[in-house]
């Protein structure tokens, strides 16, 4: 993937980019189980996210590709919980 022109990310980390994303499997929760289903969604989108930042992406397109892994992550759990 080609790198962004003129990218000046300082950041190198995910929570750089989102310092909450610790936080989104309790955002995500509807029961209680769904944090641990949530953790290991997170524990999959965290190197994704890393990957971007890696490739040197702008910071704008990895925050945007975050927020959309949040709504995923969410729309997932949503998706698991029993009477669906």
């Amino acid at each position: 993937m080609p790198k962004a022109k003129g990218n000046t990310n300082d950041a190198g980390h995910p929570s750089d980019y989102f310092p909450d994303i610790d936080e989104w499997p309790d955002d995500w929760m509807g029961i209680e189980e769904d944090v641990e289903i949530g953790r290991g969604l997170l524990a999959l989108f965290i190197p994704y996210i890393q990957h971007l930042i890696d490739e040197g992406l702008a910071r704008k397109t990895v925050k945007s590709h975050g927020y959309h892994l949040k709504m995923l992550g969410g729309e997932i759990i949503r998706e698991t919980e029993p009477g669906r």
